[in-house]
């Protein structure tokens, strides 16, 4: 359109936070927030990662070149064949983001919403006529002698948006108590996780390490194994034709979404998120020291001990997938923020033999409960270094009493139960032999030496 950028408008539920602006001819995109969002006294929070040194929104947001959009939002769409699915569902190029955005607006992660509109390509005049209410024209075409205009073609067919790697749909619970397919994939309250063809019983791993973090005392979402031939209008349709290999005999696994509750939308955003990187850099670029002292900017040594005990749980359990998009911060309106419930949780270590941590802990990733590296945490924290430790070990005891208690009951292949049983074993008596060798050493030397600090996280990377 002449004269005109294409735009999302950017709510929050139902409060304009800014606008995401597309140059024509390709040339990029760029974030920037909306002057009565910035003026408000009690404005909703977007993102930590779009906050400035002194922790107010940021006034100059960097614009993007080409297809890509700021990383906050890039963030919030699929990847892998999750998007090639919602792109070819609704005709577009998967390395379009900015219409992915656009197409799937309607069911991102978390409490955002997009709607399409256009503003004068001069910036002062942006904001002049724009209707900050949500009420915009459900769908915005051209004229019949204009071109090069994003929104045309039809309405989107498939708008929900799981972030993530694996093919997942949105599920609604119909009025008999059955789960389906919503008829236009608008949303819903449920996560559909489909099994991997080449990973063997990945639903049952992952359900069974949710349950068994559930004993050990972990916050997890409810979560239920169901045959995929179950789920109305899942069999014969085009998701899993992105699936190849998967039965329609095979469990999925099912989720309850913690960003919806009742009906409403809780907001959220990933670590990835907060530390500006894009999904292709999560397992680079930050540490679990970073993560945890960006934890505690919100919410203080229990949050940074909450990422302690869960890091004891991924060592435990051979998780090596604990990357910063499964790293998650919950932002509800009029109340703190804080971490997610734990989630993603898989013994990876039965399918990659010589698996590792997903990040740095204290200049490594190996698997292994040692001290120094959990007090490596505490590193420019006003924390003690041994609360992380003792958090950790005594993770490692409930852990362990909790696979001891229900390992025979989980669905779990013989090969996954085994690989647990040595892992959790051996990673339980190097935790008691590191006890044990403290104890020890307190009765010859009483005072902690320098020579006993704890090493340096590779990466230092904070929130801004």
């Amino acid at each position: 359109m002449k004269g005109k950028d294409a735009c999302l408008k950017i709510f929050l539920n139902r409060s304009l936070v800014g606008l995401l602006r597309r140059k024509a001819q390709g040339r990029g995109s760029k974030f920037e927030f909306s002057p009565t969002y910035l003026a408000s006294p009690r404005r909703p929070l977007l993102s930590l990662g779009l906050l400035d040194a002194q922790g107010e929104p940021m006034t100059h947001v960097r614009a993007y070149p080409g297809p890509r959009i700021d990383p906050f939002f890039s963030n919030m769409l699929p990847e892998g064949a999750l998007r090639r699915y919602l792109s070819h569902q609704n005709g577009l190029k998967s390395q379009d983001e900015f219409l992915l955005l656009r197409a799937l607006g309607a069911d991102l992660p978390g409490a955002v919403q997009v709607t399409p509109t256009w503003v004068p390509s001069t910036g002062e005049d942006a904001w002049a006529d724009l209707d900050d209410g949500w009420n915009p024209p459900a769908w915005c075409v051209k004229d019949a002698d204009e071109e090069d205009d994003p929104f045309e073609g039809p309405p989107p067919n498939i708008r929900f948006s799981l972030s993530g790697v694996q093919l997942k749909h949105s599920l609604k619970r119909d009025a008999s108590g059955r789960m389906t397919l919503p008829v236009h994939g608008d949303g819903g309250e449920f996560i559909l996780k489909l099994p991997f063809a080449e990973w063997d019983g990945v639903p049952e791993n992952e359900w069974s390490m949710l349950h068994l973090a559930k004993a050990a005392g972990f916050e997890v979402p409810d979560a239920e194994l169901v045959r995929l031939n179950a789920i109305e209008r899942l069999p014969g349709s085009r998701l899993l034709q992105y699936a190849p290999g998967i039965s329609e005999d095979a469990n999925g696994l099912i989720l309850r979404r913690f960003d919806r509750v009742g009906g409403g939308r809780i907001h959220m955003e990933d670590f990835a998120q907060v530390f500006r990187q894009w999904p292709d850099d999560k397992y680079i670029g930050q540490s679990f020291g970073s993560v945890c002292r960006a934890v505690h900017e919100f919410s203080g040594e229990n949050g940074a001990l909450e990422v302690a005990k869960r890091l004891a749980l991924h060592i435990l359990i051979g998780n090596g997938d604990a990357h910063l998009k499964n790293w998650t911060v919950l932002h509800p309106q009029n109340t703190p923020s804080r971490l997610s419930p734990n989630y993603d949780l898989v013994c990876t270590l039965s399918y990659i033999p010589n698996e590792a941590l997903a990040l740095k802990l204290g200049g490594g990733k190996e698997f292994g409960m040692n001290p120094k590296r959990f007090q490596s945490m505490a590193r420019h924290l006003p924390m003690e270094p041994d609360d992380f430790w003792h958090v950790a070990t005594e993770t490692s005891m409930k852990v362990q009493a909790a696979w001891r208690d229900n390992r025979l009951h989980y669905p779990v292949r013989d090969n996954v139960r085994t690989t647990l049983d040595q892992h959790i074993d051996a990673m339980a008596r190097q935790a008691d032999s590191a006890i044990a060798f403290a104890a020890s050493q307190a009765r010859v030397r009483p005072a902690q030496t320098e020579t006993d600090v704890a090493p340096p996280d590779d990466e230092t990377g904070l929130v801004r």
